[in-house]
């Protein structure tokens, strides 16, 4: 499709985004849906590495805790330094999604939301050539927004998170909005914006996000749901 290649171009090119590895990402994820859903401030300057071959994400500085923390597809739990598992559970996707509309959390159930919205959050241009992805329509223009936007789904076996996304793109092809409906809000609707982007040794990222709940009861003016900034990232090739 014309404009996820244009977008996927933007970034870096899809030659060059098939050629990751993994990455380590030095980041923050606050707002009011952490504080509610678990504790303010736990996903504040944590480190989140992801593992391409392995399929596995580890993420460091969770709650403020000295622990690893890692997800499989099938697997949550929490590891020392030199990869040997301290705790283990048995949670797949579906798991987390039958678990997200949960009122709290616990500390697992936010490794697999920071772990597989960590992976989307990086990794959109990889994940766009993955198999299996579907277009659930045709791209659309927004003559006033001076946008155009598709509507994607990815494939479970991706991990992730939100599966189905409208993505907005400039004229240039770089993205500058996200909505989704969010599991763990009961499915209501969500518009993440795109404040910035970033180019890593060739990789153009988006390193500011903010998502607001969308409706005629909410404002501009409401407490974000999330504040997400990405300070720095480590991409590894093959």
């Amino acid at each position: 499709m014309e404009l996820l290649r244009l977008a996927i171009s933007a970034a870096g090119g899809a030659e060059q985004w098939r050629e990751v590895s993994g990455f380590t990402a030095h980041m923050t994820i606050d707002g009011d849906l952490i504080g509610q859903k678990f504790r303010p401030a736990a996903l504040k300057e944590i480190a989140v590495d992801a593992d391409v071959s392995e399929r596995i994400v580890r993420i460091t500085g969770l709650d403020s805790a000295d622990d690893r923390f890692f997800c499989r597809a099938d697997q949550v739990g929490v590891e020392d330094e030199n990869g040997n598992i301290i705790r283990v559970e048995r949670r797949s996707f579906e798991d987390w999604e039958r678990r997200a509309p949960e009122i709290s959390w616990d500390i697992l159930d936010l490794v697999q939301y920071c772990s597989y919205s960590v992976w989307s959050y990086v990794a959109t241009p990889y994940l766009l050539q993955s198999t299996g992805l579907r277009c659930v329509d045709q791209p659309h223009e927004h003559p006033i927004e001076r946008t155009r936007s598709v509507c994607v789904e990815f494939p479970r076996a991706a991990m992730a998170y939100p599966l189905l996304q409208t993505l907005h793109f400039d004229a240039q092809g770089l993205l500058v909005r996200m909505d989704y409906e969010a599991v763990e809000l009961d499915g209501a609707t969500v518009s993440q914006s795109v404040g910035a982007h970033q180019n890593f040794s060739g990789y153009l990222v988006p390193t500011l996000r903010r998502s607001r709940l969308i409706g005629s009861e909410y404002t501009s003016a409401a407490p974000a749901l999330l504040d997400i900034e990405i300070f720095d990232i480590d991409i590894r090739r093959r």
